[in-house]
């Protein structure tokens, strides 16, 4: 069969279960339908990105994702999921793709319109499939593999309700769903009023039947030549299941010559999310025909969705009994029961952190959900985290539990600490000492030690999309008695209150809670708003007291939205009602009006604050901090000043609000290194949050929202005096703790320093569709920068600056690739590459390659030219293609030293699937990332944007791939498996037009090598180099500088136009410079001036510090000659021996 054949005899296929809130019970988990080449979703819950993150889930063949429901509990991960999915400057799943498909019940066109506000969905080319409330009569999804049926499930009214009843009055089920309140109260949100109307019941739910094509039978040839069949094209048709006529003229029909078929397995996703929808589940025709009618016999498996409370009625065990003993169900809620975090490696950090300070870092004993276990049926299985069930091929059939994660054994983890970092556990002795003596100029609120005024937890510590240890952010503050707050409700921020406190505890503060406030719009900040608020709704009832929202005014309509899915009672308010006076020359915002006034005032008395201000900031549109002041009271407890920056830059009006704070919880997303993308973000570093605490006399300023490019630690460096603390997810804080904040920092720095240099599998791989957020949650549609790695993948010069900060200079160890690299280098000083000629030059090089000189070969990924005109010419011919890659000399036998074959990839027109099968093919991998026999495999990738003239067409960076997109690309494909862990990513750069800062990018984004532009304009080019190293830039990426080998002044000018450079002063001095040929003049004396040219040319480029290498390009035969001379005569320096020159 070919390779793309899709028949179900050539497929493996298997049904997953991704336990996304799994633990916590606050989200529908997803379940993953999984092919050779195609993968289907069901559900996207809270914090999908991070569980994608933290189990390496590949997602990059995903074409559907079918919603069981349109409640933020089944849902609430898509808005994140698509802003990285479609992320087009590091490979995300829809970058160069023909778009996804939604597919869900009624409500689901109303979902997105919900997340239109902050998710660009016509750019995303997301399509969607919005089902009717009646029975399905056609697969939904019909492909080779699968046909898929949706089955819509809708809720029955309460029993005694006028639409129950059928009586006078009733109303249809559509209309009375559709919102709840009075006329008013609609046409005052419609006017911007509070009060946001809602639904009074949730919509209907769906089931999905999974119907897999049966396995023909083995064809009989013998009985297909007994009917006189003859042997050819007529055998394959009957295997295609045609009707052929014999040459005796007898008709044979496929059904004559073949075995019977293997019936093909039928999976259920079912999904009751209540009581009232069990009527609705029991009386299914599609779903009574799978348990007691014909599909009964090929119902292999059943993956229930159903939350607990509905898994234990009797009236639904006896649903799941009539299917017989035949299928295997899995009780997914049942896995609450089981005392296993779906956030792993979080737990184990969790459990690190409890040793350093116990009180700031507490531990939630037992499952979150704190659901005692039942007993189930033989043929029910509780559904683990990562259980796999496969369905093909059949000798595999059945449960495979190898993925499902272990428990984390805490005392084991500290234990091992204890026995393994001493020093940590010193330092951890030292702080208690510290903390022991106490603090002098501690102030009266803190000495005091009352513990019931505020304790702050960190439910998100995070920037812009999630990590393994960092969820993005979101601040719970409890006041005890007087209730609690929100500050920020990033995605999964009610399931990180669950894993911090357990299910009822955290309930109750849901329940506690007197007001959500959110400091903008950006999507990291407020996506987990709307479960939340549903949330508080169920667990208060349909009558509570709506709870104020204060946010920036375009939050209003999302929201809006979202309560036309299921019900959530809360007035909106915009936060700037709660702003003092702008600064001068700021906008002034709409007055408030008396009864959002009025709404605000008996929410802060009832907190016991007297002051609740919002700050305007300098980040974005309506972006505000948050000045929270309690007074002291007359003979009782000292009063105390809580202030939170929200996302801005160092801010002279928040610095002045935040004047004598208590605790100043400040934003510091960058290092100190990183200004220029601070500012251009507008965000601050860690030098600059500190100085605004010191600014503002705040005793206490504790760092958070940290770039995901510092997975567990930022940088810790001189910064860190005295007052500085580290935000952690899942710490609290309380009043009384926060004098000891710096104490435990030194333990921290310690912590976090030897685990980076000692466990290699802790650096950040993503996986493919969640790398860099592309589509920045700021500005919706508009790609980021490409060498911003904002998803947490850590580069060699991000982690060597960490650890090099918080361990006095050592370095983490290097990835497979990264060895091979400095194996390539240490033996060769420096080290030489040659560009091979490629096409109908292919060959005439090679006996430089032969001389085993060169350690390296690049082959370009076009013809070589050595005329502008030339290459012009065949860029043009070549754009928007593959190029043939030719064969590839092999070393020869007697070179004593690795030798490595380097393959470039251009971006130039082409596609990102184009570039994605070029960098496998050079790889010598297939789609799957497994190796293909007999394929030649290159040992690095050079890749470049290319030269098209298309290219240089006004605002064409804007649509089309660059190299820093092929590099996130090439990065995540080999993090992911795709590419080989050994594939060296190599870039190129110019020294005489970019600054040394896009090197520094390059490293970031997982270049280990950069061949440079030649250093024709020599004094650019010596301070490119000089920076570099001054910057220590070169001590994390290789430098080869690029080597024209020049024989003549048209062939410099061709350099000098293919690098960019030829309108620039120094060039027409440059070439009046080059030796001329003159006919009455002395060939051999012209011939020993070129010759001395480009031998001086050789000796400057390696003068020039951080470079270490050569990369030789002869592109003509003289140019080959002298090449061959200068190994000869020791200009061109190697450790191999020396070839000869004739």
């Amino acid at each position: 069969m070919g390779k793309n054949d899709l028949s179900a005899a050539n497929t493996t296929a298997s049904v997953q279960l991704l336990g996304v809130g799994a633990d916590t019970g606050c989200s529908v988990p997803s379940v993953l339908l999984f092919f050779d080449r195609q993968r289907f979703l069901f559900n996207v819950g809270e914090g999908f990105q991070r569980f994608c993150v933290e189990h390496r889930v590949k997602l990059a063949k995903v074409s559907a994702v079918l919603a069981t429901r349109t409640t933020t509990e089944a849902t609430g991960g898509m808005p994140g999921m698509l802003l990285t999915m479609a992320d087009t400057s590091c490979g995300g799943l829809l970058a160069g793709h023909a778009g996804m498909t939604v597919y869900g019940p009624p409500g689901l066109n109303t979902l997105v319109n919900a997340f239109r506000t902050f998710v660009n969905v016509k750019d995303i080319g997301l399509q969607v499939n919005e089902f009717g409330s009646g029975p399905a009569t056609e697969p939904l999804v019909k492909t080779e593999l699968v046909a898929i049926t949706p089955v819509t499930l809708t809720a029955t009214p309460p029993s005694g309700s006028a639409a129950a009843d059928g009586g006078e009055g009733a109303e249809p089920e559509a209309k009375r769903q559709r919102v709840e309140g009075s006329g008013a109260e609609q046409q005052a949100a419609a006017a911007g009023g509070m009060d946001i109307a809602s639904v009074a019941v949730e919509g209907p739910a769906a089931c999905y039947v999974c119907e897999l094509p049966d396995v023909p039978g083995k064809f009989q040839p013998q009985k297909a030549a007994s009917l006189g069949v003859p042997r050819g094209p007529l055998y394959g048709r009957l295997v295609r299941g045609e009707t052929v006529t014999a040459a005796n003229g007898q008709v044979v029909r496929p059904e004559d010559v073949m075995e019977p078929a293997t019936p093909g397995p039928v999976v259920l996703v079912v999904d009751c999310p209540s009581e009232a929808f069990l009527p609705a589940l029991t009386s299914a025709s599609l779903l009574s025909e799978c348990a007691t009618g014909a599909k009964r016999d090929r119902v292999t498996t059943v993956v229930h969705l159903s939350p607990l409370e509905v898994l234990r009625l009797p009236a639904y065990k006896q649903w799941l009994a009539s299917f017989g003993d035949n299928a295997t169900h899995v009780l997914v809620a049942e896995s609450q029961t089981a005392p296993i975090p779906v956030m792993r490696k979080s737990a184990i950090v969790q459990a690190k952190l409890n040793l350093v300070d116990s009180g700031l870092f507490p531990l939630h004993e037992g499952p979150p959900g704190e659901e005692a276990a039942v007993e189930l049926p033989s043929n029910c299985v509780v559904g683990s985290n990562m259980l796999r069930y496969h369905l093909r091929p059949l000798a595999k059939k059945g449960l495979d539990t190898a993925e499902v994660p272990q428990p984390v054994d805490v005392a084991a983890v500290q234990a091992e600490l204890r026995t393994e970092k001493p020093d940590v556990v010193a330092a951890i002795d030292a702080a208690k000492a510290a903390q022991a003596a106490g603090s002098e100029d501690a102030p009266a609120c803190v000495a005091a030690g009352q513990r019931d005024e505020f304790e702050v937890t960190f439910l998100g510590t995070g920037a812009a999309i999630p990590s393994k240890y960092r969820n993005v952010t979101g601040i719970h503050v409890n006041l005890y008695g007087r209730g609690g707050l929100l500050m920020d409700c990033g995605e999964g921020s009610y399931g990180q209150l669950k894993r911090r406190f357990g299910a009822h505890a955290a309930d109750d503060l849901v329940r506690a809670l007197r007001c959500i406030w959110i400091s903008h719009i950006h999507a990291d900040h407020h996506v987990g708003l709307p479960a939340l608020l549903a949330a508080r709704t169920r667990l208060l009832g349909p009558d509570c007291p709506p709870l104020l929202v204060l946010g920036p005014r375009p939050l209003r309509r999302a929201l809006q939205a979202y309560a036309q899915l299921e019900p959530m009672r809360f007035r909106f308010v915009e936060a700037s009602a709660t702003a003092g006076p702008p600064p001068a020359g700021a906008p002034q915002p709409p007055a408030p009006t008396p009864e959002a006034q009025a709404a605000i005032a008996e929410v802060v008395a009832s907190m016991g604050l007297s002051r609740f201000e919002s700050v305007l900031v300098a980040h974005c549109a309506h972006a505000y901090g948050l000045v929270l002041e309690r007074a002291a009271a007359e003979g009782g407890a000292a009063g105390w000043k809580l202030v939170f920056s929200g996302d801005t830059r160092p801010c002279p009006q928040l610095v002045e609000a935040a004047r004598g704070a208590t605790l100043l919880i400040h934003e510091a997303t960058f290092e100190d290194s990183l200004l220029e993308e601070a500012q251009a973000k507008k965000h601050c570093t860690t030098r600059e949050a500190v100085e605004s605490g010191a600014a503002a006399g705040a005793y206490r300023t504790l760092l958070t929202h940290f770039s995901q490019r510092y997975p567990k630690i930022p940088v810790v460096d001189a910064n860190f005096q005295g007052n500085v603390g580290i935000a952690f997810d899942l710490m609290s804080v309380n009043l009384a703790d926060v004098g000891r904040l710096p104490s435990i920092v030194p333990a921290l720095k310690l912590l976090f320093a030897e685990e980076e240099v000692g466990e290699d599998e802790e650096a950040e791989p993503e996986p493919a569709m969640l790398h860099v957020q592309g589509i920045r949650p700021d500005r919706p549609g508009l790609l980021r920068l490409p060498d911003v790695r904002q998803s947490g993948m850590q580069s060699s010069v991000a982690r060597s600056r960490s650890v090099a900060s918080a361990a006095a200079g050592s370095l983490p160890p290097p990835g497979e690739a990264a060895r091979r690299v400095d194996a390539l280098f240490r033996p060769r000083a420096p080290l030489l590459t040659l560009e091979r000629a490629v096409g109908e030059k292919h060959g005439v090089d090679g006996n430089l390659w032969d001389s085993c000189r060169f350690g390296a070969q690049v082959y370009p990924d076009l013809p070589l030219a050595s005329t502008w005109r030339d290459l012009l010419r065949r860029t043009v011919q070549t754009a928007g293609r593959a190029a043939e890659p030719g064969s590839v000399d092999p070393p020869p036998a007697a070179c004593p030293a690795e030798r490595w074959t380097v393959r470039t990839v251009a971006a130039q027109l082409r596609s990102r699937d184009q570039l994605r099968s070029m960098m496998l093919s050079a790889a010598g991998v297939g789609p799957d990332g497994e190796p293909r026999p007999g394929a030649a495999r290159a040992d690095a990738l050079l890749f470049v944007s290319g030269s098209h003239p298309a290219r240089r067409l006004p605002g064409a960076g804007r649509w089309l791939q660059s190299s820093f997109d092929l590099l996130l690309l090439a990065s995540a494909m080999r993090e992911e498996g795709y590419l080989p862990p050994a594939l060296s990513l190599w870039a190129v750069e110019n020294p005489m037009l970019s600054p040394v800062d896009r090197l520094q990018q390059k490293a970031d984004v997982g270049a280990e090598v950069v061949l440079t532009q030649p250093p024709l304009l020599w004094e650019r080019t010596a301070a490119w180099a000089e920076e570099a190293a001054a910057r220590r830039v070169s001590e994390h990426i290789k430098v080869v500088l690029g080597l024209p080998v020049v024989p003549s002044v048209g062939n410099l000018d061709f350099w000098l136009r293919l690098c960019g450079v030829r309108g620039q002063p120094e060039a027409a001095a440059l070439l009046r410079s080059f030796p001329q040929a003159d006919e009455a003049a002395d060939k051999a004396a012209h011939a020993a001036a070129v010759r001395q040219w480009n031998a001086d040319l050789i000796r400057r480029s390696l003068s020039l510090p951080g470079v270490a290498g050569l990369h030789v390009m002869p592109l003509t035969k003289s140019a080959r000659q002298l090449t061959l001379e200068f190994l000869a005569d020791g200009t061109l320096p190697s450790d191999a021996p020396a070839p000869s020159a004739t």
